[in-house]
């Protein structure tokens, strides 16, 4: 379910886990073929326990603005879900949907879209 050369990077502020392929394209639950990468990133998320982790879902451009806007907070919201599942601190996690609005990729092609519908997973750097 991780997809690409860009699915771990480092940022100013922390590191970022891009996941896809979470999700059948019309819901906002995990399929249970993501629920392993899900476990697999909890498993992370616990062994830094001095981090904050920030869940932010994203879709590509079908669809209006408010259901693709509702439709990435609950798949971020599905996302933290599983990671409580997986014994993740409710308190470390904050999910967030950004909708169609951070767009990676081109949504005029396939490729593209499939791109921009992704789920990051941000490891804050610790401030103190």
């Amino acid at each position: 379910a991780i997809v690409g050369n860009d699915a771990v990077k480092q940022t100013a502020n922390g590191i970022v886990v891009t996941v896809r392929e979470l999700f059948d394209r019309k819901k906002t639950e995990v399929e249970v073929d993501g629920i392993p990468t899900c476990e697999a990133i909890a498993k992370l998320i616990l062994k830094y326990p001095r981090y904050p982790i920030l869940i932010e879902g994203h879709t590509d451009s079908r669809g209006s603005d408010s259901s693709n806007l509702a439709k990435s907070q609950a798949r971020a919201q599905s996302v933290m879900n599983q990671f409580i599942q997986f014994k993740v601190p409710i308190s470390r996690m904050t999910a967030t949907g950004h909708g169609e609005g951070s767009p990676i990729s081109d949504n005029r092609t396939k490729e593209g879209k499939a791109l921009n519908r992704r789920v990051e997973v941000k490891f804050i750097y610790p401030t103190n």
